[in-house]
């Protein structure tokens, strides 16, 4: 993206329900700030276990729900991976909930700026 205010919205509503073991990872991190040089297309959420891809995305979704946002799952539904339109009015973001190897070269972290579990690289 980088992420805009509609994103933000939804990664602080989601935050609560991120943890060590269930956190914002990939481009949705690495290029937050405004003046990013990339973009991305979805938001990002990676789980230590596969049995948790199922009951994060069921929960999130729910929580979206509850806040008044349209939540379209997309794609085929599999144990290590889901994907969902999230919508309001004429704003639309995709997230993506994955499994991911508990194995890290960095671990995850607070990110104060998303208010969330981040897996960041480590700073030069």
């Amino acid at each position: 993206m980088p992420l805009g205010p509609f994103e933000r919205e939804v990664l602080r509503l989601l935050a609560t329900n991120r943890n060590p073991d269930s956190y914002v990872g990939g481009a949705t991190v690495l290029h937050q700030t405004p003046d990013s040089p990339r973009s991305s297309e979805d938001i990002d959420l990676f789980h230590d276990e596969q049995e948790s891809v199922e009951k994060a995305f069921d929960t999130d979704v729910a929580t979206l729900r509850q806040s008044g946002f349209v939540v379209e799952p997309v794609g085929h539904t599999h144990d290590t991976f889901r994907r969902a339109l999230v919508r309001r009015a004429d704003q639309q973001t995709k997230i993506e909930w994955v499994y991911e190897s508990a194995f890290r070269f960095f671990p995850v972290e607070r990110d104060p700026d998303l208010d969330t579990w981040a897996k960041k690289a480590q700073k030069a």
